[in-house]
C-alpha cells in the first residue's frame, strides 16, 4: 500500500508539472481546481492536478480529443466522473490516460502493430468495429456474464467492460481478440465480503 500511495503522490506531482508547462492548455485551464465527483459537484480543496470543470475535456490530448469525444458519444459510453458529456477533470483518470495513450490506434492499425507486435507477436490487425481498429469500453456482442438489465447493457457502466480491445493475427497465425485492462494509480484494500452482492456476482 505504501508503494501505491508513493506512486500516486509522484504521478500527481508529474501531472501538476505538466499542467503548468504544457502549451496545449490555455492559462485559464492551469489554475488549481476542485475535483468534480460522480455526483457532478465540486468538493474539497483545490488541486494542481485537477482542471477547471469548464476545461475538463482538455485532459484529452489534442490529437485524440475530438475523435474520442465523438466515439464515446456515438457509442453511448459514459466518462468516469464525466462533465457535460466529456471526461472528468482529474488528470490521473485511468480512462483518460488510456484514451490518450491508445486513442490514435482507433484509426491507425500500424500503431497497434508497432506497440504490441514485439509483445504479442501482432502482425495484422482487423477491424473490431466498422472503421475502427481499436475500441474502448468493449463489451462484445453477447451477454456472456448475465449482466444485461432488461436485455440491454451499457458500455462502460454497470457491466463488465474492457478498457480497450482490438482484434489481431499473431506471427503464429492465431487470430485473437486482445482485451486491455488499464490502471494508472489505483490501489485496492482487502475486499469486504457482501453476501447479497456476491450472490449476484456468482450468478
Amino acid at each position: 500500500m505504501t508503494d501505491a500511495l508513493t506512486s500516486t503522490t509522484s504521478e500527481r506531482a508529474k501531472a501538476s508539472a505538466w499542467k503548468l508547462a504544457t502549451t496545449t492548455l490555455p492559462a485559464a485551464a492551469k489554475v488549481p481546481s476542485q475535483y468534480v465527483s460522480k455526483n457532478g459537484s465540486p468538493s474539497g480543496p483545490k488541486y494542481d492536478f485537477c482542471l477547471p470543470a469548464e476545461h475538463a475535456a482538455l485532459s484529452l490530448l489534442p490529437e485524440v480529443r475530438e475523435p474520442a469525444l465523438s466515439l464515446f458519444t456515438e457509442l453511448g459510453i459514459p466518462w468516469h466522473a464525466g462533465i457535460q458529456g466529456g471526461p472528468g477533470n482529474h488528470l490521473l483518470s485511468s480512462q483518460v490516460q488510456c484514451v490518450n495513450a491508445l486513442g490514435q490506434m482507433v484509426a491507425d492499425p500500424d500503431r497497434i502493430i508497432r506497440a504490441f507486435g514485439p509483445i504479442l507477436g501482432t502482425v495484422e490487425v482487423h477491424q473490431i468495429e466498422p472503421d475502427r481498429w481499436l475500441t474502448f469500453e468493449y463489451i462484445g456482442p453477447g451477454d456472456y456474464l448475465n449482466e444485461a438489465v432488461g436485455g440491454k447493457k451499457t458500455r462502460g457502466a454497470n457491466c463488465t467492460s474492457l478498457d480497450a480491445a482490438f482484434l489481431h493475427t499473431t506471427n503464429t497465425g492465431i487470430r485473437e481478440l486482445v482485451l486491455v485492462e488499464w490502471k494508472y494509480t489505483e490501489h485496492y484494500g482487502r475486499r469486504i465480503v457482501k453476501p447479497a452482492k456476491d450472490a449476484v456476482r456468482y450468478k
